[in-house]
């Protein structure tokens, strides 16, 4: 079963009653969520778990639930890092029993954050800023359950300083068992959103960025090719004022001779040309 959008992709493999995961790119609760991993692995009933981890991060309580599952089978479990393991994508390698990293990602701790779009009251405040501390101790519980080689208090400082590692780092503090060959580095995230951490380091392999709308020239409204709209409309009037000049009102040829000006009266034909070009122009797609 597959489930994936441009960056993010959830895929399940059996051999027999082993079952691997492949959690690569953001956990959103969409494409990569605890309801399907739960859902999959009722059906497998697997003897052990293996989940192969690419991720940026994401939902910080989806990616709790899905440790929680994994934890709940009572078989062995095994994460392998094979890029990216960064933000609740760390909490969902730690529930596993044994992790394992390649020796060119990358590990990252931080707090959890959110976003905030609507206005906001001192009250919603704090009951926001108390649901972080109570993910926050959630997040830390997990990693002492690992048993880290550091304390609760260096932890606390290391997710503080949102701290990058590597595979070595996260060995020697404890948050990985064991540091493997190295592997092809694959994105799992645009720079943009990288650029959401505040030490995201800049040799992460990336996907292209969508390019901003109001930056390419097809997706302006303003724009039609190369030309602007005031261009293309001042090209329009001279036409208009071309045809005008060479047909005459009354005048079906431009070498007949002028006949005399009715003012009340338009020639159809002009009229129709003239018509035709406006909704000609304004037919055409941007």
């Amino acid at each position: 079963m597959t489930v994936k959008n441009k960056l993010s992709k959830l895929e399940f493999s059996n051999e027999g009653t082993a079952v691997e995961i492949s959690i690569y790119g953001v956990v959103d609760g969409i494409d990569i969520s605890a309801k399907t991993i739960k859902e999959t692995l009722d059906a497998a009933q697997p003897e052990s778990i293996t989940l192969r981890i690419n991720s940026v991060g994401g939902d910080v309580q989806e990616g709790i639930a899905i440790g929680n599952i994994i934890k709940s089978y009572g078989v062995p479990t095994t994460a392998i890092i094979d890029s990216l393991c960064a933000s609740i994508a760390t909490v969902i390698a730690d529930s596993c029993d044994r992790v394992e990293m390649a020796s060119n990602a990358s590990f990252m701790i931080h707090n959890p954050a959110v976003g905030l779009f609507d206005a906001m009251t001192a009250d919603d405040l704090r009951k926001i800023a108390a649901t972080l501390d109570s993910l926050t101790k959630s997040i830390k519980q997990t990693y002492l359950d690992k048993g880290l080689k550091i304390d609760e208090k260096k932890l606390g400082e290391l997710m503080d300083a949102e701290t990058w590692m590597t595979a070595q780092e996260a060995l020697d503090y404890g948050f990985i068992d064991e540091v493997g060959q190295s592997v092809k580095a694959v994105a799992c995230a645009t720079r943009k959103m990288l650029d959401m951490y505040e030490n995201a380091p800049d040799d992460l392999p990336v996907e292209p960025d969508e390019p901003d709308e109001s930056e390419n020239p097809e997706q302006d409204p303003n724009k039609k090719g190369d030309e602007s709209l005031d261009e293309l409309m001042q090209k329009l009037f001279d036409d208009v004022d071309a045809i005008k000049a060479k047909y005459k009102p009354g005048q079906s040829d431009p070498d007949e001779p002028e006949q005399p000006k009715d003012p009340d009266k338009e020639d159809p034909d002009t009229q129709r040309k003239v018509e035709n070009m406006f909704k000609a122009f304004f037919n055409t797609k941007k």
